[in-house]
Parts: C-alpha cells; sequence; structure tokens
C-alpha cells in the first residue's frame, strides 16, 4: 500500500491531489479504483492526473459560493465564477508582482 507511506490525505503526483478527492470525481464518471490503483495513476500517469486536477478545479468553480458583506451588518452570497474575473485586474504581459497589475 504505497499511498500509506505518504498519509491517506497527503497530495501526490504531479496533480498534488488527495486519494479522497480523485476517487471523488472518479465515482462521478463512475469509475471505482483502490487506494492503490488512484495513488498508481497520480503518481505514475501524469495525463491521467492533471486530467482528474482540471475536473476538481472546474467542480470548485461551479459549487463554491462566498459570502459578501454589502454594509450595514448584510451579507450576500456570491458565486465565486461572478464579479471581476483575472484577466480584468491582470495585464496580459506578465504575472502578478512584475508591475502587471492594472490600477482600477
Amino acid at each position: 500500500m504505497a499511498y500509506k507511506a505518504e498519509g491517506a490525505k497527503a497530495s501526490v503526483g504531479i496533480a498534488q491531489l488527495e486519494i479522497y478527492k480523485a476517487r471523488f470525481l472518479l465515482k462521478q464518471k463512475g469509475v471505482e479504483m483502490s487506494d492503490d490503483e488512484i495513488y498508481d495513476l497520480l503518481v505514475n500517469k501524469p495525463r491521467a492526473a492533471i486530467e482528474l486536477a482540471a475536473e476538481y478545479m472546474k467542480y470548485l468553480k461551479a459549487t463554491i459560493a462566498y459570502q459578501q458583506y454589502v454594509g450595514a451588518g448584510q451579507y450576500k452570497s456570491v458565486h465565486i465564477s461572478d464579479g471581476r474575473r483575472r484577466s480584468d485586474t491582470v495585464d496580459a504581459r506578465g504575472p502578478p508582482g512584475r508591475n502587471s497589475i492594472k490600477e482600477p
């Protein structure tokens, strides 16, 4: 049981996914795998691991919401996909931190 050497909740492979997250995603696709098989997939099959990581990011984008303060003690629920997008705030010439943040 190779995965136990790193811990059941360790992030493994190029995608740095935990086994339980990969299991959740695989079950969504109707695929049943043992923890050892999932570990092997995440560590030894980079393309499959990256595809699972992309699926997880899509899942997060579709499901995450947060409470935004709107004033006077009031909050509203905001979906993570709402509001300004990264492309609206970051100059395409370079990554953040290299004088690429646009002023509002």
